[in-house]
């Protein structure tokens, strides 16, 4: 007999599936896609695994923005100071002009395009992408000090003790969103390098297609790797279209430089 635990997730699982589809009815977007990780090996390599997209992983996702929806909803409703996260409305392609474009990575890239950067204020504000009226980050407190200062808050006002008020949550934001920034920088920074280390490794040619300009006047391109779940940017063929197969071949890296040269043919 099953363990008593998985009718407990199975239940988790429809609930979590009824909420993603209510925000997609809300308008939310679904930019599901596999996704690279590098890892170092012994010997001074570099491994590469591609994390797919599992019930799993949907479902704690979702979790998750269910629970930055409750704790947006409660700081609404009682007019609280919170670190609200929200993303102004974009205008994306039409239902038609996604179904022309295969599922995943290519189509994902049409609606990236257009989106707008996500913001935090100490107000309600609505967050496009997510298809929620009002969100606040709460799950990663130790990760992040804009979750650890809604922690703060939610925890005071359940008290009855003092919050913050904006003025004095706008300084902590201010300052914990510039450290974010510089961290965030820093983690990039570190993944191009091991991007190109593992580019440098490898040397190709890679499969792959084409997936949006970047830059159309200067020929550079965004392919899209379905192998190693990786984007790159490349020189690509003139005129090449979202979805057109490609080969991508290295033409210099330098990972201790930044540098990175790839040129893309039509298979």
């Amino acid at each position: 007999m099953a363990p008593p635990e998985e009718d407990n997730l199975l239940e988790l699982h429809r609930i979590t599936r009824q909420l993603n589809q209510e925000r997609c009815a809300a308008g939310a977007l679904c930019l599901e896609q596999p996704e690279a990780r590098f890892r170092p090996v012994a010997g001074g390599g570099i491994a590469l695994d591609v994390l797919e997209p599992t019930p799993a992983r949907r479902m704690v996702a979702e979790c998750m923005v269910l629970a930055g929806q409750i704790a947006g909803r409660y700081g609404q409703r009682h007019g609280l100071p919170l670190p609200y996260r929200g993303q102004v409305a974009s205008n994306v392609p039409s239902s038609q002009e996604l179904a022309a474009l295969s599922p995943g990575a290519v189509r994902n890239g049409a609606l990236k395009a257009c989106l707008q950067r996500s913001s935090t204020g100490t107000r309600p504000q609505r967050h496009f992408a997510l298809g929620a009226a009002v969100y606040v980050q709460v799950t990663s407190p130790i990760r992040r000090f804009t979750d650890f200062l809604a922690h703060l808050q939610l925890r005071a006002h359940r008290r009855q003790e003092s919050v913050l008020t904006e003025p004095d949550l706008q300084h902590w934001l201010d300052q914990a969103l510039a450290g974010a920034q510089e961290a965030g920088q820093r983690a990039r920074q570190d993944r191009i390098y091991r991007l190109h280390s593992w580019l440098q490794q490898e040397r190709g040619p890679w499969s792959g297609c084409f997936v949006r300009w970047l830059r159309e006047s200067e020929g550079l391109g965004l392919a899209w790797c379905e192998d190693m779940a990786l984007e790159l940017a490349c020189n690509c063929p003139p005129r090449s279209r979202p979805d057109d197969p490609l080969v991508i071949s290295l033409l210099e890296v330098n990972p201790e430089r930044g540098l990175l040269r790839l040129k893309a043919q039509v298979a």
